[in-house]
């Protein structure tokens, strides 16, 4: 994990590099799936993977706004 940059109140915003498990990319898929909101599927690894590691996705796609769980931060 590295800083990548840091917001407006200074908070340090960090990218992630690692796998997803398996576990938490097929919970955030079949949730989207039983809600009708399917998301690109490289939205579905980036959001299991803020899940898995529990921080915050900085983004402006609004379609990670249907993933259950999910902090996001307005990039």
């Amino acid at each position: 994990m590295y800083i990548v940059s840091r917001n407006s109140q200074g908070n340090a915003l960090f990218c992630i590099a690692m796998r997803v498990l398996p576990c938490f990319y097929g919970k955030v898929k079949s949730l989207l799936k039983v809600t009708g909101m399917l998301i690109p599927e490289n939205g579905i690894r980036i959001a299991a993977l803020a899940i898995q590691h529990k921080v915050k996705l900085a983004t402006r796609d609004r379609h990670f706004d249907f993933v259950d769980g999910l902090e996001k931060e307005e990039w």
